[in-house]
């Protein structure tokens, strides 16, 4: 990622991947109003096969991923992925996205930020892997006028 890119939330691409929209919605509309983040750069999917298809047709131009830890199902490309790479770990359904997200950004010149979020933050404990260094987790319950700041601060990870 750029300089420009990490101090410009304004230019940075979000997706957000979480089956329920009423969760999202402040949070989007705080970038979008507050923050004047064009709506075009944010797009909200319902599922992880979704995630998964949108992410392979148009990954040059998603800068950051919010990931809901609890989303179900995960699909079988991922469930197959999974299990070969990660079959004696007990994983989230989301958390399977961010570790497949972790393994494409090692071939990737251009990384994809991740975090995940999650209506239950005792969640946190679970999420130590060696493939993903300090995943962010960004309780559902977040102040929604500190998200953006936040959000920088995840994009200066990657």
């Amino acid at each position: 990622m750029t300089t420009s890119k990490k101090n410009d939330l304004f230019k940075t691409k979000i997706l957000f991947v979480d089956e329920q929209l009423k969760t999202v919605k402040p949070f989007m509309d705080e970038l979008i109003y507050a923050k004047h983040v064009p709506e075009d750069n944010i797009k909200q999917v319902y599922s992880l096969k979704d995630a998964l298809d949108f992410l392979k047709k148009e990954e040059n131009i998603v800068d950051l991923v919010l990931i809901d830890l609890n989303i179900a199902p995960v699909p079988p490309e991922l469930l197959e992925w999974r299990t070969k790479y990660f079959k004696s770990l007990e994983l989230n359904h989301g958390q399977v996205l961010g570790m497949w997200l972790s393994e494409q950004n090692k071939n990737r010149p251009k990384k994809i930020a991740y975090a995940y979020l999650s209506a239950h933050t005792e969640q946190l404990d679970r999420l130590a892997h060696p493939s993903q260094q300090d995943p962010a987790l960004l309780s559902k319950h977040f102040p929604v006028e500190k998200f953006p700041a936040r959000l920088m601060e995840i994009l200066e990870q990657f």
